[in-house]
């Protein structure tokens, strides 16, 4: 559904103030400043049919901004090795203006209130202009610091989910916008959106979502907001070699909670791992950078193999990180704190950024300020960065060297200097419902067979994996079924008063039952119904002894 900002012809009242105008600034063109100009339009980008000569939005985003495009040579003229900024923004696969080829992965750290949003659209401006790159900005309820860039925005939804937005008020203390209600703030109806931003795109899976990103133009700047019903997600994981099986996508309706308040929901980050592995391993494979901010939503240290199994998604990670670079990918990510990330996938950043916030950058001969995957690689010999607290200057450094860097606030337009978007995504409807579950029984149907084929009662047991093995445990006693081996790993007890589990796995043929008895009536209920093993189970023991023989 594309929407104009500005109607053609369309005469703006006397006195009124122009929306299009540029915020704070106007821009340039041979010292002269241009004034009614329509944002967005007349783009490369934005025509269905680009004629020869039309500018990039990449161009008309630095014309309203006064952005500068990467100079090379400025970097390089006092020491080759001062590359390193350019290298890690300009992306070549046979490199003629840089060293590295394809993709780079780079990780911006820097306290609150020292310009990270600003920078990443900095940054965003110049991954188009040089790559003429698809850059994925992560689209989250909490922030809309993509706003200054609305009249080049692509903002993508999830067709399965219910879209609720609001422009909420400013308030002094960012934490505080986390806790307001998009109830508290002033609707905004999806055909108010469509004409705040270029264009609004639904989509219906992550697979559908790459492919109307892979569709459209090169050099555009993309919002996206995740999936809550996870569509797409599992497919993705379960068709990817680099996981045993499928990672759980469970959305919040469809989710269990157990007597100690644990829940088997998917946090709603989780599906970036679906999205950037899809991304790697089905494509577009043209240039393409997701702009992640809050990274350590995504990768936290406290990482845990709880149900949603969050440590084998960050493993999963890891091992995409080279590949995606072959691939034409780059992560680029913001974080607070570098101690509040996992440890080892921090490491697979080769590029960082020192922030503006007061804080010294690593010192060579300091060990102890070297980050995690650059010990002994440190090149500054000085601290020269704990001088800076405002926004502006940055370093970028990696193993090969460093170099300091400038750039320019990124400024609200006037009508949205007191305020932010809220996009708040929630269940859909029944019917909706009703078709997801249809669509992932009939998408599965005859694959994965002792997946495929599992039935359990979720008021009896609940479901427990890891990249190795999948088991049903008791619920409200005790005992564990192995899925895969179709056997009773520990003895089945239940707590529910008037019900026992009978002591053998009824076999019939292909599926084992876990059935229970009603001891008063001696009625028996079947519970579970578990794949059987394709082959002959043998205890350890028995495996044991036969290697003694």
């Amino acid at each position: 559904m594309s929407s104009s900002n500005q109607q053609a012809g369309e005469q703006q009242r006397p006195g009124a103030r122009d929306e299009r105008s540029p915020p704070n600034r106007s821009p340039f063109t041979n010292g002269r400043a241009k004034t009614g100009y329509g944002w967005g339009e007349h783009t490369r980008q934005s025509m269905k049919h680009p004629v020869g000569d039309a500018k990039s939005d990449a161009h008309q985003i630095g014309l309203c901004f006064g952005m500068n495009d990467i100079d090379v040579e400025a970097f390089t003229e006092r020491h080759p090795k001062r590359i390193v900024h350019p290298d890690m923004l300009i992306h070549e696969k046979n490199p003629t203006r840089t060293k590295t080829d394809k993709g780079t992965d780079f990780l911006l750290r820097g306290e609150r209130g020292c310009g990270k949003t600003t920078l990443l659209l900095t940054f965003a401006r110049q991954l188009m202009r040089e790559n003429d790159e698809i850059v994925v900005w992560r689209g989250r309820e909490g922030s809309s610091g993509w706003l200054p860039y609305k009249h080049w925005t692509t903002v993508y939804l999830p067709a399965n989910a219910t879209v609720r937005g609001a422009w909420m008020p400013e308030v002094e203390d960012e934490s505080d916008e986390i806790s307001l209600s998009v109830d508290d703030g002033q609707e905004l109806t999806a055909s108010e959106l469509e004409r705040v931003v270029r264009d609004v795109v639904y989509y219906e899976d992550v697979f559908d979502l790459l492919d109307k990103l892979g569709e459209r133009s090169r050099g555009t700047f993309n919002v996206v907001y995740p999936d809550p019903s996870f569509s797409g997600c599992q497919k993705a994981t379960r068709e990817s070699r680099r996981v045993n099986g499928y990672f759980p996508f469970v959305p919040r309706w469809e989710a269990e909670y157990d007597d100690d308040g644990e829940t088997t929901e998917t946090p709603l980050v989780q599906w970036w791992f679906a999205f950037w592995l899809a991304r790697c391993d089905y494509g577009p494979f043209t240039w393409m950078t997701l702009l992640f901010d809050e990274g350590g939503d995504l990768i936290p240290r406290s990482a845990s193999q709880s149900v949603s199994r969050l440590y084998d998604k960050l493993e999963m990670l890891r091992s995409i990180f080279a590949e995606s670079r072959r691939r034409l990918a780059t992560l680029g990510m913001a974080i607070h704190y570098e101690e509040n990330l996992d440890p080892d996938t921090k490491r697979e950043f080769k590029w960082r950024v020192h922030m503006p916030d007061g804080s010294a950058n690593p010192v060579a001969d300091k060990r102890g300020t070297h980050p995690v995957g650059m010990k002994g690689d440190i090149k500054m010999n000085d601290d020269f960065m704990s001088r800076y607290d405002e926004p502006g200057v940055g370093l970028t450094y990696s193993k090969k060297g460093f170099s300091k860097f400038r750039w320019d606030d990124v400024p609200d337009w006037p009508e949205d200097e007191n305020r932010w978007l809220k996009v708040v995504l929630e269940e859909p409807d029944a019917s909706t419902k009703r078709e997801l579950r249809q669509r992932r029984r009939e998408q599965y149907d005859g694959e994965d067979e002792a997946t495929s084929e599992l039935e359990y009662d979720s008021q009896v047991f609940g479901e427990w994996r890891n990249q190795h093995e999948q088991r049903l445990y008791v619920k409200h006693g005790s005992g564990q079924i192995s899925v895969e081996r179709g056997v009773v790993i520990e003895d089945l007890e239940s707590e529910i008063d008037g019900l026992r589990f009978r002591e053998d796995l009824r076999d019939l043929g292909d599926v084992l039952e876990v059935v229970m008895v009603e001891e008063a009536s001696g009625d028996e209920i079947v519970v579970a119904r578990v794949p059987a093993a394709s082959s002959p189970f043998k205890s350890d023991a028995a495996v044991a002894a036969g290697a003694g023989r």
